[in-house]
């Protein structure tokens, strides 16, 4: 049986809710089974944005797996809010712990305690999912089918030839695309936002799709 899943990350929702609007309706067209988003749904420097963002998660017509990202506020509230509109689509927000679903088996993780999990083995494909992209140099006695990540923008400017013309710590080598790491196979969304500069070069937006 085909199953579809899509990644989206690093959407930095600042208030433009065209730009937020044409995203969620561009997963929603997808018709994923499952939807898994990789962090910073807002910035810390705008958190009174966060309702408005989550408001637009509501509107995802598919279960939403979601970590924390550096940029997400973690103080009780907002944490409160995640957790609760996430399930309201049917999906969950993830703070170092595991959910089993009839198809996969998640692990989200927001810090590098993940370490100290204890691997289930119940579901296949088995997926991991962070923000941080450096956390995939981490050894663990059993690798995952696939681990998603965030963070790095792709650089959001880059130069043919060069590349990232710069990059966020926690990035390590990981900026964009598909590498082989210590924890399995590892993808790094390279966002639909942007963070500080308004401007993507050469490093276009990105809704990833999974199919399996």
């Amino acid at each position: 049986m085909s199953r579809r899943f899509v990644q989206f990350s690093d959407l930095h929702y600042k208030g433009d809710d065209s730009f937020a609007e044409r995203v969620m309706r561009e997963i929603n067209a997808l018709e994923p089974d499952y939807i898994f988003f990789t962090g910073d749904l807002v910035e810390l420097q705008q958190v009174e944005h966060l309702e408005g963002a989550l408001s637009h998660v509501e509107t995802l017509n598919s279960p939403v797996f979601g970590v924390w990202g550096n940029h997400d506020p973690n103080d009780e509230n907002s944490t409160r809010r995640f957790k609760e509109v996430f399930a309201r689509t049917g999906g969950r927000y993830l703070e170092n712990e595991e959910v089993l679903l009839p198809e996969v088996s998640l692990f989200g993780c927001n810090n590098q305690n993940w370490l100290h999990w204890k691997q289930s083995s119940v579901a296949t494909p088995r997926i991991f999912l962070t923000h941080f992209p450096i956390l995939a140099e981490q050894e663990i006695k059993r690798p995952f089918d696939l681990a998603l990540a965030g963070h790095s923008h792709g650089g959001q400017i880059r130069f043919p030839g060069f590349g990232a013309f710069w990059l966020p710590p926690g990035v390590g080598k990981y900026d964009q695309g598909l590498f082989q790491t210590n924890v399995g196979p590892l993808y790094v969304n390279v966002g639909v936002g942007t963070y500080m500069v308004p401007l993507r070069f050469c490093c276009r937006p990105e809704i990833t799709v999974i199919e399996t």
